[in-house]
C-alpha cells in the first residue's frame, strides 16, 4: 500500500529513539519490597505446603519461640489489615483458651475442642495462651 504525504513516517517519528544498551532485564526485588510485609506474608501464604492434620490440628513441629518473639497464624485469605488491627488490639477476641499446666497430650486436646468450639459459634477472633510455666527458678512445671 503506497504511503501518502500526510501520513507520518515510522522512521522520522523514531528518529530521537535511543536503543536500549542493556539487553538483560534486572529482576531482583528492589530494597522496598524485600521488606514490604504485605509481600513478605503473600509471598509466606503462597509457598506454604499443605501439612498433614490430626484432629484438625497440625502434627509438624515449629522451631521454639522466644518469650520476646511472636508467632502469628492466619488462614490464607485474612488480610494483612485486619492483622494490624488485631494486634494493635483493636479488635476483641470472643473467646479464650490458657494451656498453661496441661500435659502436651491433654493441650492437644484442650485445644481441638477450643476450636471446634469456635468454629461452631462462628467466632472470628480468638486467643490462645500458652508456653512453659515456670514453679521455681530453672524448674518446669
Amino acid at each position: 500500500m503506497p504511503r501518502t504525504d500526510d501520513e507520518p513516517d515510522f522512521a522520522r517519528l523514531m528518529s530521537d529513539v535511543k536503543p536500549i544498551q542493556n539487553t538483560k532485564a534486572d529482576l531482583r526485588p528492589s530494597f522496598s519490597a524485600r521488606k514490604d510485609p504485605k509481600l513478605a506474608y503473600r509471598r509466606w501464604v503462597a509457598s506454604k505446603e499443605e501439612e498433614s492434620l490430626v484432629d484438625g490440628l497440625s502434627s509438624e513441629v515449629s522451631k521454639l519461640v522466644e518469650s520476646e518473639e511472636e508467632l502469628i497464624f492466619a488462614v490464607p485469605g485474612v488480610q494483612i489489615n485486619r492483622i494490624k488491627k488485631l494486634r494493635q488490639g483493636h479488635i476483641p477476641w470472643e473467646q479464650g483458651i490458657d494451656l498453661h499446666g496441661f500435659s502436651i497430650d491433654e493441650a492437644r486436646d484442650e485445644l481441638s475442642r477450643f476450636i471446634r468450639d469456635a468454629i461452631r459459634l462462628e467466632h472470628q477472633c480468638v486467643i490462645v495462651v500458652h508456653g512453659k510455666a515456670i514453679v521455681k527458678v530453672g524448674k518446669r512445671r
